[in-house]
C-alpha cells in the first residue's frame, strides 16, 4: 500500500531511512543521484528528518532530481512498511565520526534481507559487517570515484534483482547469526 501511495510501483528504491544528522556524508550519494535523475526505474526515498534535511532537498531541487522523495518519519506501526518497500537500503558515516558514531541503521537494514549500501570509510565496523555478510557494498569517500561506483552499483543490482534477493539474503542471515 505505502509503495503505490508514494508513487513507488515498479521502481527500484534507494532507501535512507532516520536522521540525516552531521555524522553522515551525503556528498557522492547526492552526486550519484543527480547522475541518475532521469533513470527510468531507480528512485530515491528518504524518511526521517535532521539537519542536512534541508541540504538534500535543496541539492534535489537546484539539480532537477525527480525520482527523489522526501518524507517524515511514518509512525512507529508503520516503520515495517517503510523499511520493507526499499530495494536497497543507503547508509552513511563521516570518516571523523568513526569509533564515535556506530549508524545502528546498518543492522536493522541488514535485517530486513536488503543489500545495504554503505558510505563511509573502509575501516569501520559497518564496513566490516557488510563485508562479512556479503550483503551489500561499501563505498569510501575517501576513494577518487566514489559516486561513480555508486552509481554502477545501482545499475547492476537494479539490473539484476536476483543479486540484489540474494545479497539481502546474506546480510539477514548474519545479523541473525551474529547480533541480537
Amino acid at each position: 500500500r505505502l509503495t503505490r501511495e508514494l508513487g513507488l510501483e515498479g521502481r527500484f528504491v534507494v532507501a535512507y531511512i532516520g536522521n540525516a544528522g552531521l555524522a553522515h556524508d551525503f556528498t557522492d550519494l547526492l552526486d550519484a543521484m543527480r547522475q541518475l535523475r532521469d533513470h527510468p526505474r531507480i528512485s530515491f526515498l528518504f524518511v526521517g528528518s535532521g539537519p542536512q534535511r534541508a541540504r538534500i532537498e535543496a541539492f534535489a531541487a537546484t539539480h532537477g532530481i525527480k525520482n527523489f522523495l522526501y518524507r517524515d518519519y511514518y509512525p512507529r506501526e508503520q516503520i515495517n512498511s517503510v523499511y520493507g518497500l526499499a530495494d536497497v537500503h543507503v547508509v552513511t558515516l563521516g570518516a571523523p565520526f568513526v569509533g564515535i558514531a556506530i549508524p545502528t541503521k546498518c543492522y536493522v537494514s541488514m535485517a530486513t534481507a536488503r543489500p545495504v549500501l554503505f558510505v563511509g570509510p573502509e575501516r569501520s565496523e559497518s564496513a566490516d559487517a557488510i563485508r562479512n555478510s556479503s550483503g551489500g557494498a561499501v563505498v569510501d569517500p575517501a576513494v577518487p570515484g566514489a559516486s561513480a561506483r555508486i552509481v554502477s552499483l545501482l545499475h547492476t543490482w537494479s539490473d539484476d534483482p536476483a543479486q540484489s534477493v540474494a545479497m539481502g539474503a546474506r546480510a539477514r542471515a548474519y545479523v541473525l547469526e551474529h547480533h541480537d
